[in-house]
Protein backbone atom coordinates (compact mmCIF):
# COMPACT_ATOMS: atom_id res chain seq x y z
CA UNK A 1 0.00 0.00 0.00
CA UNK A 2 1.20 3.66 -0.60
CA UNK A 3 0.40 6.78 1.87
CA UNK A 4 -0.40 10.17 0.48
CA UNK A 5 1.39 12.13 3.99
CA UNK A 6 4.31 11.31 5.89
CA UNK A 7 7.66 11.25 5.87
CA UNK A 8 8.51 8.97 2.87
CA UNK A 9 7.36 11.16 -0.09
CA UNK A 10 4.14 9.84 -0.86
CA UNK A 11 5.37 6.36 -0.99
CA UNK A 12 5.68 3.54 1.21
CA UNK A 13 9.38 3.28 1.50
CA UNK A 14 10.62 6.61 -0.29
CA UNK A 15 13.45 6.84 -1.80
CA UNK A 16 16.27 3.53 -2.53
CA UNK A 17 18.68 3.22 -4.91
CA UNK A 18 19.16 0.82 -7.53
CA UNK A 19 21.57 -1.20 -6.02
CA UNK A 20 19.17 -1.60 -2.81
CA UNK A 21 16.07 -2.17 -4.56
CA UNK A 22 17.74 -4.75 -7.02
CA UNK A 23 21.49 -5.78 -6.53
CA UNK A 24 21.71 -9.46 -6.05
CA UNK A 25 23.94 -8.59 -2.52
CA UNK A 26 20.87 -6.07 -1.19
CA UNK A 27 19.48 -8.74 1.20
CA UNK A 28 23.03 -9.26 2.92
CA UNK A 29 23.24 -7.37 6.22
CA UNK A 30 27.09 -6.75 5.37
CA UNK A 31 26.20 -5.54 2.34
CA UNK A 32 26.58 -1.56 1.80
CA UNK A 33 23.45 -2.16 -0.52
CA UNK A 34 21.84 -4.09 1.92
CA UNK A 35 18.05 -2.42 2.16
CA UNK A 36 15.75 -4.91 4.56
CA UNK A 37 12.88 -5.83 2.56
CA UNK A 38 10.97 -8.16 5.34
CA UNK A 39 8.43 -5.34 5.67
CA UNK A 40 7.58 -4.56 2.30
CA UNK A 41 3.60 -6.19 1.30
CA UNK A 42 2.13 -6.40 -2.19
CA UNK A 43 1.35 -3.12 -3.84
CA UNK A 44 3.84 -1.28 -1.95
CA UNK A 45 5.41 1.70 -3.60
CA UNK A 46 9.27 2.94 -3.84
CA UNK A 47 10.97 5.57 -5.81
CA UNK A 48 14.56 4.07 -7.33
CA UNK A 49 16.75 7.44 -6.57
CA UNK A 50 19.10 6.04 -9.47
CA UNK A 51 16.79 6.68 -12.40
CA UNK A 52 13.43 8.63 -10.77
CA UNK A 53 11.52 5.27 -11.24
CA UNK A 54 8.13 4.97 -9.50
CA UNK A 55 8.34 0.82 -8.57
CA UNK A 56 5.23 -0.94 -6.95
CA UNK A 57 6.00 -4.42 -5.10
CA UNK A 58 4.27 -7.70 -6.35
CA UNK A 59 5.40 -10.95 -4.93
CA UNK A 60 5.05 -14.01 -7.50
CA UNK A 61 0.87 -15.25 -7.72
CA UNK A 62 0.45 -12.51 -4.64
CA UNK A 63 1.54 -15.13 -2.14
CA UNK A 64 4.36 -13.16 0.34
CA UNK A 65 6.37 -16.50 0.61
CA UNK A 66 7.59 -16.23 -3.12
CA UNK A 67 9.56 -14.04 -5.45
CA UNK A 68 9.16 -10.41 -4.87
CA UNK A 69 9.38 -8.13 -8.02
CA UNK A 70 9.18 -4.27 -8.63
CA UNK A 71 7.17 -3.49 -11.74
CA UNK A 72 7.28 0.05 -12.96
CA UNK A 73 6.45 1.79 -16.94
CA UNK A 74 8.12 -0.43 -19.33
CA UNK A 75 8.76 -3.23 -16.73
CA UNK A 76 7.99 -6.83 -17.76
CA UNK A 77 7.95 -10.27 -16.24
CA UNK A 78 9.74 -12.92 -18.82
CA UNK A 79 11.01 -16.23 -19.22
CA UNK A 80 14.65 -16.52 -20.03
CA UNK A 81 14.89 -19.51 -22.78
CA UNK A 82 18.83 -19.47 -22.95
CA UNK A 83 20.83 -21.97 -21.75
CA UNK A 84 22.43 -19.80 -19.10
CA UNK A 85 21.38 -17.63 -16.04
CA UNK A 86 20.55 -14.19 -16.87
CA UNK A 87 21.64 -11.40 -14.35
CA UNK A 88 20.83 -8.09 -13.63
CA UNK A 89 22.76 -5.48 -16.05
CA UNK A 90 22.93 -7.89 -19.12
CA UNK A 91 20.88 -6.99 -21.80
CA UNK A 92 18.80 -9.19 -23.68
CA UNK A 93 17.00 -9.96 -27.23
CA UNK A 94 13.50 -11.07 -27.89
CA UNK A 95 14.23 -15.21 -28.31
CA UNK A 96 14.63 -16.87 -31.75
CA UNK A 97 14.14 -20.44 -32.47
CA UNK A 98 14.46 -21.58 -36.45
CA UNK A 99 14.00 -25.47 -35.29
CA UNK A 100 12.61 -27.91 -33.18
CA UNK A 101 9.84 -27.12 -30.74
CA UNK A 102 9.08 -24.10 -29.42
CA UNK A 103 9.22 -23.72 -25.41
CA UNK A 104 5.44 -22.97 -24.29
CA UNK A 105 4.45 -20.26 -22.16
CA UNK A 106 2.43 -16.91 -22.04
CA UNK A 107 5.36 -14.65 -21.07
CA UNK A 108 7.50 -13.17 -23.44
CA UNK A 109 10.64 -15.06 -24.08
CA UNK A 110 14.52 -13.66 -23.75
CA UNK A 111 17.29 -14.52 -24.55
CA UNK A 112 21.47 -13.17 -24.68
CA UNK A 113 22.21 -12.80 -28.20
CA UNK A 114 24.08 -9.96 -30.73
CA UNK A 115 21.44 -9.67 -33.21
CA UNK A 116 20.67 -5.46 -33.07
CA UNK A 117 17.56 -6.06 -34.89
CA UNK A 118 15.70 -7.70 -32.24
CA UNK A 119 16.75 -5.57 -29.20
CA UNK A 120 14.23 -5.89 -26.13
CA UNK A 121 15.63 -4.77 -22.39
CA UNK A 122 18.06 -5.07 -19.93
CA UNK A 123 17.43 -7.28 -16.71
CA UNK A 124 16.92 -6.31 -13.18
CA UNK A 125 16.54 -9.66 -11.36
CA UNK A 126 17.77 -12.42 -11.83
CA UNK A 127 15.96 -15.37 -14.36
CA UNK A 128 17.78 -19.15 -14.11
CA UNK A 129 18.30 -20.86 -17.40
CA UNK A 130 15.43 -22.87 -19.42
CA UNK A 131 12.80 -21.31 -18.27
CA UNK A 132 13.10 -18.84 -15.33
CA UNK A 133 10.82 -16.00 -14.50
CA UNK A 134 12.75 -12.63 -14.73
CA UNK A 135 12.07 -8.55 -14.52
CA UNK A 136 13.28 -6.92 -18.32
CA UNK A 137 13.29 -3.12 -17.80
CA UNK A 138 12.23 -2.15 -22.14
CA UNK A 139 12.48 1.77 -21.66
CA UNK A 140 13.74 4.44 -19.08
CA UNK A 141 17.45 4.50 -17.57
CA UNK A 142 18.70 1.74 -16.30
CA UNK A 143 22.26 0.25 -15.87
CA UNK A 144 24.13 -2.15 -18.20
CA UNK A 145 27.03 -4.30 -18.96
CA UNK A 146 29.66 -2.93 -21.02
CA UNK A 147 33.33 -4.22 -21.27
CA UNK A 148 34.18 -0.57 -22.79
CA UNK A 149 34.55 2.15 -22.06
CA UNK A 150 31.60 4.07 -24.16
CA UNK A 151 32.13 7.86 -24.86
CA UNK A 152 29.80 10.08 -23.19
CA UNK A 153 28.22 11.50 -26.45
CA UNK A 154 27.78 7.84 -27.91
CA UNK A 155 24.65 5.81 -28.99
CA UNK A 156 24.86 2.52 -27.49
CA UNK A 157 23.85 -0.91 -29.20
CA UNK A 158 23.52 -4.51 -28.35
CA UNK A 159 27.02 -6.15 -28.71
CA UNK A 160 28.16 -7.85 -31.90
CA UNK A 161 30.32 -10.15 -30.53
CA UNK A 162 29.82 -13.57 -29.07
CA UNK A 163 32.54 -12.97 -26.34
CA UNK A 164 30.25 -10.01 -24.94
CA UNK A 165 26.76 -11.56 -25.30
CA UNK A 166 24.44 -9.24 -23.08
CA UNK A 167 27.13 -6.55 -23.23
CA UNK A 168 25.98 -3.04 -24.83
CA UNK A 169 28.62 -1.22 -26.92
CA UNK A 170 29.37 2.08 -28.58
CA UNK A 171 27.39 3.36 -31.58
CA UNK A 172 28.66 5.97 -34.01
CA UNK A 173 27.80 5.02 -37.55
CA UNK A 174 24.46 5.10 -37.47
CA UNK A 175 23.65 1.70 -37.91
CA UNK A 176 20.47 -0.25 -37.02
CA UNK A 177 20.06 -1.53 -33.96
CA UNK A 178 21.02 1.34 -31.61
CA UNK A 179 18.74 1.28 -28.53
CA UNK A 180 19.76 4.06 -26.11
CA UNK A 181 21.81 6.64 -25.68
CA UNK A 182 24.48 7.16 -22.66
CA UNK A 183 23.43 8.78 -19.54
CA UNK A 184 26.18 7.81 -17.52
CA UNK A 185 29.70 6.16 -17.76
CA UNK A 186 30.39 4.17 -15.22
CA UNK A 187 28.11 2.11 -13.11
CA UNK A 188 28.97 -1.00 -11.57
CA UNK A 189 26.66 -3.77 -12.01
CA UNK A 190 26.47 -6.30 -8.93
CA UNK A 191 26.59 -10.18 -10.70
CA UNK A 192 25.98 -12.26 -7.28
CA UNK A 193 25.24 -12.16 -3.89
CA UNK A 194 28.73 -11.73 -2.65
CA UNK A 195 28.57 -8.47 -4.16
CA UNK A 196 31.34 -9.02 -7.02
CA UNK A 197 30.76 -6.46 -10.05
CA UNK A 198 30.92 -6.18 -13.67
CA UNK A 199 31.76 -2.89 -15.61
CA UNK A 200 28.40 -1.21 -16.95
CA UNK A 201 27.07 2.60 -17.44
CA UNK A 202 23.62 3.66 -17.58
CA UNK A 203 21.69 3.45 -20.45
CA UNK A 204 18.68 5.12 -21.26
CA UNK A 205 16.78 2.79 -23.32
CA UNK A 206 14.24 4.04 -26.18
CA UNK A 207 11.82 0.98 -26.19
CA UNK A 208 12.13 -2.99 -27.81
CA UNK A 209 12.24 -1.82 -31.55
CA UNK A 210 15.34 -1.26 -33.84
CA UNK A 211 16.07 2.41 -34.10
CA UNK A 212 17.89 4.46 -36.42
CA UNK A 213 20.62 7.13 -34.68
Amino acid sequence: MSYLFGNTGGTTWGLKTYNQIFALDSNNTSSANYWNKSGVKNYDTVICSTNHALLTAYYKNGDPSNTLYWYGTGIYLCTNEDTVVINPGSFVCAYEQSSGTFPTGTLPFVELSTDVDKAFGVAISSGTANGGDILIATSGTWPTRTDVTIAFAEHVQVSTSATTLGQVIGNTTGVIGAIGKLHTASFDIVVNAAGDVNTGCLTTIWGTSAEIN
